[in-house]
């Protein structure tokens, strides 16, 4: 084989590894998704249902820790993941701990966690929880009537709702996840990217939850 040959090679390989590194764009050190393709729903993410729909932005309100008034408005501009969560509820107890990872990691101007509280009980016990599991990241967000989980129809606990930068839902998670996971991370970024993502689909009063991804 030629010294010419063997170059030639070498430069093409080079110029192959640099077109494919031109079509990734890392979210952070150990998560990598192509551009321009749909949500991948792998690993962690594989439950998780699509809404294939547009909708609104809900006009359902909550309270922080402080009793202040909040709503996804709140937080336009970014992508919220909101986790439904109760201290009776064990898959809950075992997924909160990555929850709060992954707002410490991503959390920020362009994503942020809502852990919403559903204790009948309140505000005492769910800073008890918080406090038991040494959950640094999070705010305390109380929805003590539970109204956003009826207005959502949510049927099982945990729960979790992705909305995107207008509050339009994307998709949720019925039962746990690890959200700290290299999958979630991906499937967020996605979405932090992608912000006209349900554009692509019809609008609807109110989003059929029961359609397959």
């Amino acid at each position: 084989m030629s010294r010419k040959f063997v170059a030639n090679g070498i430069g093409l390989g080079i110029f192959a590894v640099i077109l494919a590194i031109a079509f990734i764009r890392p979210f952070s050190g150990d998560v990598e998704i192509v551009a321009g393709k749909d949500p991948q729903l792998v690993g962690e993410m594989r439950n998780f249902k699509l809404i294939k729909t547009r909708v609104s932005r809900p006009d359902f309100t909550w309270t922080d820790g402080d009793g202040k008034t909040i709503s996804l408005a709140d937080f336009d501009g970014k992508v919220v993941l909101v986790n439904y969560w109760a201290s009776w509820c064990e898959i809950c107890t075992r997924e909160l701990p990555t929850v709060d990872n992954l707002q410490n990691m991503l959390g920020g101007e362009k994503f942020a966690v809502v852990a919403m509280n559903v204790d009948i009980n309140g505000k005492g016990i769910a800073v008890r929880h918080m406090k038991r599991l040494a959950l640094k990241y999070l705010d305390l967000y109380l929805d003590t009537p539970q109204t956003t989980m009826q207005r959502l129809g949510l049927q099982v606990m945990p729960t979790t709702y992705l909305f995107n930068q207008r509050g339009n839902l994307l998709g949720l998670i019925r039962g746990g996840a690890e959200w700290d996971s290299r999958e979630a991370k991906a499937l967020i970024q996605y979405f932090v990217d992608n912000p006209d993502y349900v554009n692509r689909f019809p609008n609807r009063e109110r989003p059929d939850l029961s359609q397959k991804s």
